[in-house]
């Protein structure tokens, strides 16, 4: 015997469509915590990293020297890696530092010697083979302070805020006891919250080396001001000089590239200056300031 159950179409339609209706919210809601539970937990997979980051960042604004060691294991290896390979540095650095020092300790001596073979020279009435023995001796000395300059700015990190007018009074105060610098007028409009993140001792010879410029060719007056903007202090020195020719500006601070070749130097003063303002992230610009010429330097402000 043969049984034939049948059953309209549309109601199976009609059930089916209402059982999809009635799951959809609960499937959205599960593929959404599902996302959620993905999305979180991809977070908490990269926080380790978030944080290896942020020591990488500290170490090279100079806030700190090593990784440490409170990351999970499967970091730690790769922090010790990065502390092993930044105590590798720091032994080539100072091994570096070290080789610096001895050689311009080597040459200061027989520096020294041939010094005073130039005071009897002039004694014995030879006067011109001693000057030119002398500019020698001077070109010489200025080579190995540059050389011991950058050794010095080597990896330097970021360093501690630094009163920019207490520098700028210790460097005048010694030009003031120059011949030059007795003549001039000094203005400065500084103030005391004008501070710069610069290592003190380099602050005082990039100022050093641009005040002495330009009190060899200032007329009668030099001006120094500083202001803030944004992130940056800049520091503004003008003389009343001649100025320097619009083609040579961009050779000012080129090593061995005097502009002025009869004051015996050996081109390498502010060659300093810019190693010093480029090691501490900053900029250095000349301009001619009708008349005269105008230095202007933007460091990390304090």
């Amino acid at each position: 015997m043969l049984v034939a159950v049948a059953m309209d179409r549309a109601d199976i339609e009609a059930a089916t469509g209402e059982f999809r209706s009635d799951m959809a919210p609960f499937v959205a809601l599960l593929a959404a915590l599902l996302l959620a539970a993905n999305l979180i937990q991809i977070q908490l997979g990269l926080l380790p990293l978030s944080a290896v980051q942020r020591r990488v960042a500290e170490i090279r604004a100079g806030l700190a020297q090593r990784m440490g060691a409170a990351y999970p294991s499967e970091i730690q290896p790769l922090t010790e890696e990065v502390d092993e390979l930044l105590a590798s540095r720091e032994a080539q650095l100072a091994k570096a530092r070290s080789q610096a020092a001895d050689l311009a300790h080597g040459l200061k001596t027989p520096l020294q010697a041939l010094a005073g073979d130039v005071a009897r020279l002039r004694a014995e009435g030879r006067a011109q083979l001693a000057d030119e023995i002398d500019l020698s001796i001077a070109a010489m000395r200025r080579h190995v302070d540059h050389q011991l300059a950058r050794a010095r700015l080597a990896d330097r990190g970021q360093a501690r805020p630094v009163s920019v007018l207490g520098v700028i009074n210790r460097v005048i105060a010694v030009l003031e006891r120059t011949p030059r610098g007795q003549i001039l007028d000094w203005i400065i409009d500084v103030h005391d919250r004008d501070k710069a993140r610069i290592e003190a001792e380099d602050l005082a010879e990039l100022l050093g080396n641009l005040l002495e410029n330009a009190t060899r060719y200032a007329k009668d007056r030099i001006e120094i001001a500083a202001r803030r903007e944004g992130g940056r202090l800049v520091i503004d020195i003008r003389d009343n000089g001649p100025g320097i020719p619009a083609e040579r500006l961009g050779d000012v601070v080129d090593r061995g590239g005097r502009l002025d070749t009869s004051s015996g130097g050996a081109g390498l003063g502010l060659a300093i200056v810019g190693d010093i303002v480029a090691a501490n992230k900053g900029e250095i610009a000349f301009a001619n300031a009708e008349p005269g010429l105008l230095v202007t330097v933007r460091l990390p402000a304090g």
